[in-house]
């Protein structure tokens, strides 16, 4: 059996002043992924924070460390408390502005965000309450949608997910992103409009509000939610407590110290449920497609994660994960930005009770995780400036499923690309690349020849610029034979002349008797 020595200084101990009482987890490790599984370390205790170069990046205490040493696993100390090496950034400098994505938005600036775009798009855009966390903290769903009011709830849906897991920060800018995009591109971009159009899309960027406030005000490595467990710890991991696979003790804990830990029975937590309600219809969709972000490590990754067995599936999967993957890496020219695909539990390691393998097995929807930037370094703390690329680059694959999964075929019918299949536009032939309006007609289309008759009660759509026209868009004099305004007028006056000598003739005759 092969043995490794701890290589960590004795006298390495994380400074307790600077160290969360939440964790107790202060220091980060290396240790090789040929000797120790992530699911081994959870177990354990640890904090699997991810994996590259061959090698597993974990926080840890003095205790595991200790651990690790008596079963001879070669551990590295990568910092000595890793709560020092975050980067400090003053509350002040974090997002409000909706439009600002060059910082984090809290989760006040997060729904202050979606609250503005259901205000300003009130016909495509409403802000839902989908359940309450642990702590009573609304969970907020923003849908979209057009003619809002008057949709029945078959439309084929797309479910947006962020922030399973507080610390996960750049997964709550991503679906905010994709709100405002569709919004602000619809009746802009033809493949948004068709989107927005036909499908009804979910948005909720923070399931687990209660973690993410915490991991702003007290713990910025925070995980779970903020569940307490009735024996001093908090939290359960949000994305162990779904149904399939739930209780496989390799993949998921059942100890509430650890940070995988899954909670006592599936769907125990109400932000679960929330998601499980959702799913159900109780809002008024069913769901043809889901995806969660994530972070860090730069993958798209596919069912299952509770098994290594293959998704029933796995071609379709297949495709449509490495058509993402090749949408996001076009969508950026540095190659260390670059995402990979796979099967969840053979990509990244095992999970159960996760959100995409229920999804999948029981809700019967296609379904997606993404992990984020960065790969590596450094890790939960992206730079702010990677933000709006993370989004951006994230785009064209989200779009790509949405399409794919939703309305494969529309673009078919849809002649001129502006969103509007040429059975519901009333200009079936716009430019290319042209806005439009909510009927599917570009600037002047309405009217083509300026007479100021829309083409939809306009006989005569070619009238000479200038020209008098009646009612009907003809010319006043066309003797052609859709020129029935000027007949009619004819008939009237012969009409009212015939009349008009009738009634002289009929007072003659009177006078004379």
């Amino acid at each position: 059996m092969l043995t490794l020595f701890l290589t960590v200084l004795p006298s390495a101990r994380a400074s307790e002043g600077d160290c969360p009482s939440s964790s107790g987890l202060c220091k980060l490790i290396s240790v090789s992924q040929e000797v120790i599984t992530p699911n081994r370390l959870w177990g354990m205790g640890a904090d699997v924070f991810g994996a590259w170069d061959d090698r597993l990046y974990v926080r840890v205490n003095d205790s595991i460390i200790d651990e690790l040493a008596q079963r001879g696993v070669d551990v590295v100390l990568v910092h000595e408390n890793v709560y020092a090496a975050i980067r400090k950034r003053p509350t002040a400098a974090k997002a409000r502005d909706p439009d600002d994505f060059t910082d984090y938005h809290d989760l006040d600036a997060a729904v202050a965000l979606m609250e503005n775009l259901a205000a300003e798009h009130p016909d495509m855009a409403t802000l839902e309450v989908i359940g309450e966390s642990v702590e009573g903290r609304a969970i907020y769903a923003l849908r979209i949608t057009a003619g809002i009011d008057a949709v029945d709830s078959d439309r084929p849906s797309l479910l947006v997910l962020g922030c399973h897991h507080a610390r996960e920060w750049i997964s709550v800018e991503v679906p905010l992103y994709y709100a405002k995009y569709l919004v602000d591109q619809y009746l802009l971009d033809g493949d948004v409009t068709r989107l927005v159009n036909y499908t009804e899309t979910w948005i909720v960027p923070v399931l687990n509000p209660d973690g993410y406030a915490f991991s702003w005000d007290e713990d910025r490595l925070w995980r779970k939610n903020r569940r307490d467990n009735g024996d001093g710890t908090m939290g359960v991991d949000l994305n162990r407590n779904y149904t399939v696979g739930f209780g496989d003790d390799d993949f998921s804990s059942g100890d509430p110290t650890s940070q995988t830990y899954r909670g006592p029975y599936a769907f125990s937590e109400p932000e679960t449920q929330a998601v499980s309600d959702l799913m159900a219809g109780v809002f008024g969709p069913t769901f043809e497609a889901a995806i969660t972000y994530h972070s860090f490590a730069q993958l798209v990754l596919y069912p299952y994660g509770h098994t290594t067995d293959p998704v029933a599936d796995e071609a379709m999967y297949m495709e449509l994960a490495e058509a993402m993957t090749e949408r996001i890496n076009a969508a950026h020219t540095d190659p260390v930005n670059d995402y990979e695909w796979g099967q969840s539990s053979h990509t990244l390691y095992a999970a159960a009770g996760t959100f995409i393998d229920w999804a999948h097995d029981e809700q019967n929807a296609t379904a997606i995780l993404t992990e984020l930037r960065p790969a590596g370094e450094p890790r939960f703390e992206l730079p702010p400036e990677e933000i709006l690329p993370t989004c951006e680059e994230n785009l064209p694959a989200l779009m790509h499923l949405a399409e794919q999964q939703l309305i494969p075929t529309l673009r078919l019918l849809d002649s001129d690309g502006d969103g509007f299949v040429d059975d519901d536009d009333d200009c079936p032939e716009s430019p290319e690349s042209a806005s439009v309006d909510d009927g599917g007609c570009a600037e002047g289309e309405r009217d083509l020849d300026g007479d100021g008759v829309d083409n939809t009660a306009d006989a005569c759509p070619d009238t000479p610029e200038g020209q008098a026209v009646g009612p009907d868009g003809c010319a006043l004099d066309d003797p052609s034979v859709n020129a029935q305004w000027p007949r009619l007028c004819g008939a009237i006056g012969l009409l009212t002349l015939f009349g008009l000598g009738a009634g002289i003739v009929s007072l003659r005759l009177t006078r004379r008797e």
